[in-house]
C-alpha cells in the first residue's frame, strides 16, 4: 500500500522497485486502489508502460514510482528511471467514492471511460518487442549467453553481505534469516565453486528485493 487510507492529504510517497529480467528496457506500471494483500482483490485504475529504460544485462535496473494525491481527489502517478532518466506520468482524477453503491458505480464508469483508449495489446506487444531486442544485443555481443565473471560475481556478493548487514542493524524482515543468507553469502565467497556463489548471490537478491517490496 502506498497511500493508507485516512492519510492526511495532499501527500506523496515513492517506492524504488527494479527490473526482472537482464536487458528489460521497458516496465508495465500497474496503478490499483484498495489495500488488500492479494493484488487481484483490489480495483484496477490503469497501467502505462515505461519505455527507454538502459539495457542493463547484468543487474536489475532501478525505477522510482511517485504517488501523489491531492486535495481534489486526483492520483498522479510518476516512473522514472534512476540511472536513465527516463520518466512518465498518468494522471488519475476521481478516484472510487465508496461512500454508496450508485456513487461507486459512477466513479468506477469514469475510470473505465478514461483509460478506454488504451490499447492494453499494443502495449503488451511493444514490451515483448522491448525484450526481444535486448536478446538481440546480447546475441550481437556474444553468441554465448553472457556469463558473470568471478570478479564481478564477488563484487556483487561483497555488496549484498553489506546490504544483509543493515538489514538486520535496520529490523528489517526476519534477523534470524537475514543472518543465515549472510552467512550462507560469506561461506560462498570464501570457497571457488562460481556456480554456487552464483545461485546464492541471486537467492540473496531476491531475498532483499522481497524486503524492498513490503
Amino acid at each position: 500500500v502506498m497511500i493508507p487510507r485516512n492519510s492526511t492529504i495532499p501527500v506523496s510517497k515513492v517506492k524504488r522497485v527494479h527490473t526482472m529480467y537482464p536487458g528489460q528496457t521497458a516496465a508495465r506500471i500497474q496503478i490499483y486502489q484498495g489495500e488488500y494483500e492479494w493484488v487481484e482483490h483490489n480495483h484496477h485504475l490503469g497501467s502505462f508502460l515505461l519505455e527507454g529504460l538502459p539495457a542493463n544485462h547484468r543487474t536489475q535496473e532501478a525505477i522510482d514510482v511517485t504517488f501523489k494525491y491531492n486535495l481534489n481527489g486526483i492520483l498522479e502517478v510518476t516512473a522514472k528511471a534512476v540511472n536513465g532518466g527516463q520518466a512518465m506520468t498518468v494522471t488519475v482524477q476521481d478516484a472510487l467514492d465508496r461512500m454508496s453503491a450508485d456513487g461507486f458505480a459512477a466513479s468506477k464508469a469514469r475510470l473505465e471511460d478514461l483509460w478506454a483508449d488504451v490499447d492494453r495489446a499494443a502495449e503488451d506487444a511493444a514490451l515483448l518487442q522491448a525484450y526481444d531486442e535486448a536478446a538481440a544485443e546480447v546475441a550481437e555481443e556474444d553468441e554465448e549467453p553472457p556469463e558473470r565473471s568471478g570478479d564481478s560475481l564477488r563484487r556483487d556478493g561483497h555488496g549484498l553481505v553489506r546490504d544483509l548487514r543493515r538489514a538486520q542493524r535496520a529490523g528489517r524482515g526476519d534477523r534470524v534469516e537475514l543472518g543465515k543468507a549472510r552467512r550462507r553469502l560469506e561461506e560462498a565467497l570464501r570457497g571457488d565453486d562460481l556456480d554456487l556463489l552464483e545461485d546464492v548471490v541471486d537467492e540473496v537478491t531476491d531475498l532483499l528485493l522481497a524486503l524492498d517490496a513490503e
